[in-house]
């Protein structure tokens, strides 16, 4: 999975539709920080408590399990399952006039490929 690794923080951060300054005044630092914050993640060199710290002011939490590896081809399937899934839960809601936001959309698809990852 080399070079696709995206930091769980702009995952999250635009999720919710944040710019790097709405998650810097939340954290009371600067854009550059965050900026910063978010390379250090991808290249695997942040601190984790600043990466919770930050997950925190957005609402969020990081929450780590070990599983057997998984051949990427396989975690592909998986994340499009899981896509696909929340997109049938999504339309629906949609059909009863419950539309899902973004958001809600987005940590739906996470929890179907958390379910799915430990299903495999």
């Amino acid at each position: 999975m080399d070079g696709v690794v995206m930091s769980l923080i702009r995952s999250a951060r635009r999720t919710l539709g944040w710019t790097q300054e709405q998650l810097a005044r939340r954290l009371g630092v600067g854009t550059t920080s965050v900026s910063t914050l978010e390379i250090n993640e991808e290249r695997g060199t942040a601190k984790i408590n600043s990466v919770d710290k930050a997950l925190e002011a957005m609402g969020k939490m990081r929450v780590t399990f070990v599983i057997d590896k998984i051949p990427d081809h396989d975690l592909a399937a998986i994340r499009s399952r899981a896509h696909e899934d929340a997109a049938k839960i999504a339309w629906t809601m949609a059909l009863e006039s419950q539309a899902l936001t973004d958001e809600a959309r987005a940590r739906l698809e996470d929890r179907a490929f958390a379910r799915l990852l430990l299903e495999a």
